[in-house]
């Protein structure tokens, strides 16, 4: 069971569609679940120390190692059933960290979309 939950209590899952802090994206991997996705096996991020990757739209990544006031499901989320596909081209071989110094409980990593700060 994941050490991440909603906004409203409720547990986050492999494949839920999630917003935080405004932006929209897909819960790709679920540590605690030892859980991955295609592109995002669980055996490179078992080290984290738990929590979810979130895959956001715009293709970057955020790991919450515990729950956040900030996210919450998304309200159009049918779905949520670990089947994620992505298109071939979005998929990383690898992640591509920008940012790894600590920063309390969020760890950044982009695709081609630089730095949050």
């Amino acid at each position: 069971m994941s050490a991440v939950k909603y906004r409203d209590g409720s547990d986050t899952r492999l494949g839920h569609r999630v917003i935080y802090n405004n932006q929209v994206g897909t819960v790709v991997v679920a540590i605690d679940d030892e859980e991955g996705s295609p592109g995002f096996p669980i055996e490179n991020y078992q080290s984290y120390g738990g929590g979810i990757l979130i895959r956001f739209d715009n293709g970057a990544l955020l790991q919450l190692a515990e729950s956040d006031k900030l996210l919450v499901r998304d309200k159009n989320d049918t779905a949520g059933t670990g089947n994620i596909v992505f298109p071939e081209a979005a998929v990383p071989s690898r992640p591509q960290w920008v940012d790894t110094r600590p920063t309390g409980i969020h760890r950044w990593c982009a695709l081609g979309v630089g730095s949050p700060n």
